[in-house]
């Protein structure tokens, strides 16, 4: 009995069965495509893993589906049989031989439990997948049929800090290009945002894959220069700074051999003077950080440097600040991101980039949505194209209409307009910003003194709710900008809009809620975005004690950080290093250092083993790096912030 139990433990930790490599595709939507006797004998065949957008179908935005045919004996499934299947964008709905096995939102990894019953001989798996824009399909990951021990050992389940991301991005502005050591490969953007407008997405322009096999990658002196060490030499690729930046630019000591035209093989004295170019931005780091921090500190300004779109003759907007750079898929400009990356600009004397920053935001195209808000606008209710013109969206609740926007952006401008002593800029922009910006904060206030409902940071839809995140920045922006201008006015209806927070969010245990509506017990109760009126000043009194009651249910472990809202769910209960980031600046703020430096070390030392990129998120149970990466306002601006003004 005991030589049997063992033998089918190494069994369940061995097994494995491979998925095929292409299914058969449909676009469309039919139930009847998840019956396992439905004819797909001439639908066409799909590659595995691989979008639909590379393989055919352009813009193919809604519902498709996917159907794999395989082999396999029942009899030979371990006890619990799980089937991985890849990264699915953006939600899916997973039928095997006619029983639905799993349904899950957003590109993560699909792991599903099936019951071995649910096996025959000939098996039938029929995804359902609906892409809400941009790519879309089955677009990564691992697929086949696991015991429990083998994919955990194969999806890198365990404690961190660990190896967990391996891709490296170099950027300009313009040019973006991963190195991913895994296929070793490079894959190149013309651009770095995700869509140049509704109709056009950026598809890459540049493919190259090595023969030899990488012994190690990095970032060369944490700039946007990568280093790839063969046994035969070292390989530098960046997009350069310097010169013409319409190039991808690769030092080697032999030839290489290019797909296609368009990178340029370079001297080693080119890469070396990028590499310098890069490091007179860190002149002006604090003195206090140690070394791993001074690592991730100066990383992360490359990063800001990366993400900023660079002006290009006949380009549509530069200056924007996308939040994450490939391969994370929110290469997008949000206000709300953007602010922060601003607000890391400003406190390193970077007021060039800074002043670019907002002179897109002065100059795009907005407007669509006011009908909605009864109000002229000046600042996108959620986020941009690569072409400055406002995006957003309706569904059949309504429109997405974020009102975060006005009083983050007050909060940027502010900012830079009081490091930077720069009020001609100001002066310039002084009547657009008072009447398409700061005059929307008062106007948009409901009867109880609070932002109307909204869709929020979260990106609900209308008819939505009145988020604190909302009202905190709001106050702030407001006020900041009001002290800056001299507008009584604002100071007042800033002071007001505190008040209304006190009264209307703050609950019996002193905590404050993550809307107005809630109660106790609802979704999105805790609320991951109220840490930032302790990051921004506000309510100090109450800090101890909301801490205290939200921590008992949104932090992961007690080694760990915090979720994002009270809403079980991949994206939403995973950890997130932004709210780590924010609580350690209120904990600065209120003269708690120990209490910042536990949370600031786990984000330290784990970049340390990722290139020094930080991710949108920490998976719950795996603990892997997840979500988009890396990220830059949420990212590599939140660390600059955290760790500017002093030591944690």
């Amino acid at each position: 009995m005991k030589t049997a139990m063992i033998l089918f433990t190494l069994t369940c930790l061995v097994w494995a069965q491979a998925l095929p490599d292409r299914a058969r595709f449909q676009p469309g939507d039919n139930p009847a495509y998840a019956s396992p006797d439905y004819d797909d004998s001439d639908w066409p065949w799909l590659r595995l893993p691989g979008t639909w957008e590379s393989q055919g179908y352009p813009g193919l935005d809604g519902s498709a589906w996917l159907r794999l045919h395989f082999e396999q004996d029942p009899a030979l499934l371990p006890a619990q049989p799980y089937v991985l299947l890849g990264k699915i964008d953006d939600g899916d709905e997973t039928y095997l031989n006619g029983h639905k096995i799993g349904q899950e939102e957003y590109g993560n990894q699909r792991i599903y439990k099936a019951p071995r019953g649910y096996f025959k001989r000939h098996n039938v798996l029929a995804i359902r997948v609906r892409d809400d824009g941009g790519e879309g399909g089955l677009t990564g990951g691992i697929l086949g049929i696991y015991s429990a021990g083998q994919w955990r050992k194969l999806l890198n389940y365990g404690p961190s800090p660990k190896v967990s991301f391996q891709q490296l991005v170099t950027s300009n502005g313009l040019v973006a290009a991963v190195y991913d050591p895994v296929t070793n490969s490079v894959t190149a953007w013309p651009h770095i945002y995700k869509m140049l407008d509704s109709q056009n997405e950026v598809r890459p322009w540049f493919h190259w894959r090595g023969g030899s096999k990488p012994l190690a990658c990095r970032y060369r002196e944490n700039t946007h220069v990568i280093e790839i060490d063969y046994p035969e030499g070292r390989m530098q690729i960046y997009a350069p700074f310097r010169g013409d930046k319409h190039r991808l630019c690769f030092v080697f000591k032999r030839r290489l051999k290019f797909k296609q035209p368009g990178p340029v093989q370079t001297s080693a004295q080119e890469a070396t003077d990028e590499v310098a170019y890069m490091r007179g931005f860190y002149r002006n780091q604090p003195r206090h950080l140690e070394r791993s921090q001074r690592n991730l500190f100066e990383q992360s300004i490359a990063l800001l440097k990366m993400a900023q779109v660079a002006p290009e003759e006949g380009a549509p907007r530069a200056g924007q600040i996308v939040a994450s750079l490939p391969p994370g898929n929110w290469n997008i400009c949000w206000p709300r991101d953007a602010t922060f990356a601003i607000l890391a600009l400003n406190r390193l004397g970077m007021f060039e980039e800074a002043r670019q920053a907002l002179d897109f935001f002065a100059g795009s195209q907005v407007g669509e949505f006011e009908k909605f808000l009864g109000h002229v606008y000046g600042i996108s209710v959620c986020r941009y194209f690569g072409n400055g013109q406002e995006e957003s969206d309706v569904n059949h609740q309504g429109p997405n209409v974020e009102l975060d926007s006005f009083g983050l952006f007050l909060m940027a401008v502010s900012d830079y307009v009081e490091r930077s002593g720069d009020r001609v800029w100001l002066e310039r922009h002084r009547d657009w910003l008072d009447h398409r910006v700061a005059d929307l904060i008062p106007f948009l206030r409901d009867s109880n003194g609070l932002i109307r409902a909204e869709s929020g940071p979260w990106e609900e839809h209308l008819p939505g709710r009145q988020h604190a995140w909302t009202d905190i920045v709001s106050c702030v922006g407001l006020r900041r900008y009001a002290r800056l201008s001299g507008r009584e006015d604002a100071l007042q209806v800033a002071d007001q809009l505190e008040e209304a927070i006190r009264n209307e969010l703050v609950d019996s245990n002193g905590m404050l809620k993550g809307y107005q509506e809630a109660r106790p017990g609802d979704p999105d109760y805790y609320d991951g975005g109220t840490l930032e009126a302790f990051a921004q000043g506000l309510f100090p009194d109450l800090m101890d004690k909301h801490v205290r009651h939200f921590a008992r249910v949104m932090q992961v472990s007690p080694h760990r950080g915090y979720a994002r809202l009270s809403q079980p769910g991949w994206y939403t209960w995973s950890e997130w290093p932004f709210l780590a980031m924010r609580l350690a600046v209120a904990y600065r703020l209120q003269d708690h250092p120990e209490r910042a430096r536990p949370l600031m070390a786990r984000i330290t030392n784990y970049a340390a083993l990722n290139h020094n990129l930080i991710p949108e998120l920490y998976g719950r149970e795996d603990d892997n790096y997840g979500g988009a990466i890396p990220m830059i306002g949420y990212g590599a601006g939140a660390y600059i912030l955290a760790l500017a003004d002093g030591p944690p």
